[in-house]
């Protein structure tokens, strides 16, 4: 069974078992459900692959890679994505601030080193815990204020290399900092050294998104 289709069937699983819970329990929230559909829907599929097709030779040039952090990581797709082509040893920390985040990820995919983290970015970079990561993932920069983007990029390591997505989605009122156009992101990321940047139009949306890696 490939990867997608275990994704899919626990998916499934994880949908069965809200609407299970919520015949005893009113706080359950059903939206879930259309949250976890949402998560793997074409769009965020091709996103995801996008990003891991970018960002896999960089891995592969990177002698002492042992932790990678994924910032609003949601259930944890791009995780399961970079596990298919990384050693089984490399942690993948999934941070996001939603706890919920970190019980349904679970379900989707079980690794012992896909692990889970409840909390957010800003307050990750204050905590001073980013510096061990040599990779740091962000697909969500449209969603951070640019303060705290730039905030993680000067906090992080001096050699660990960063992965950003944005897109110019303008017209989600929660994009509160989208990008005209690849080079106007890439500029705004403020990086010495870029290493990849990328535009993958979106359909039927047509938006387009935005992918940079550097240091």
């Amino acid at each position: 069974m490939s990867y997608k289709e275990d994704l899919y069937k626990n998916c499934l699983k994880a949908i069965e078992k809200l609407y299970e819970d919520s015949k005893y329990n009113s706080e359950i929230d059903l939206f879930r459900s259309f949250d976890i559909i949402n998560s793997v829907n074409t769009n965020q599929m091709a996103s995801k692959e996008h990003l891991t097709k970018a960002v896999f030779p960089i891995i592969n040039s990177m002698k002492y890679l042992t932790h990678i952090a994924i910032l609003g990581s949601w259930y944890g797709l791009l995780g399961i994505m970079l596990r298919q082509h990384i050693s089984d040893e490399i942690y993948i920390d999934n941070i996001d601030s939603d706890p919920e985040t970190k019980f349904i990820g679970k379900r989707l995919h079980k690794h012992d080193r896909n692990r889970f983290i409840v909390g957010d970015a800003v307050g990750y970079t204050l905590n001073d815990k980013l510096k061990k990561y040599q990779l740091i993932i962000n697909t969500s920069c449209e969603h951070m204020e640019q303060e705290d983007l730039l905030l993680i990029t000067q906090a992080k390591h001096r050699n660990a290399v960063i992965c950003f997505q944005s897109n110019n989605y303008f017209s989600i009122d929660s994009h509160i900092n989208c990008s005209n156009s690849l080079e106007e992101f890439e500029n705004s990321l403020n990086l010495i050294d870029i290493m990849h940047a990328s535009t993958l139009e979106v359909k039927p949306e047509n938006y387009e998104r935005y992918t940079v890696i550097g240091r």
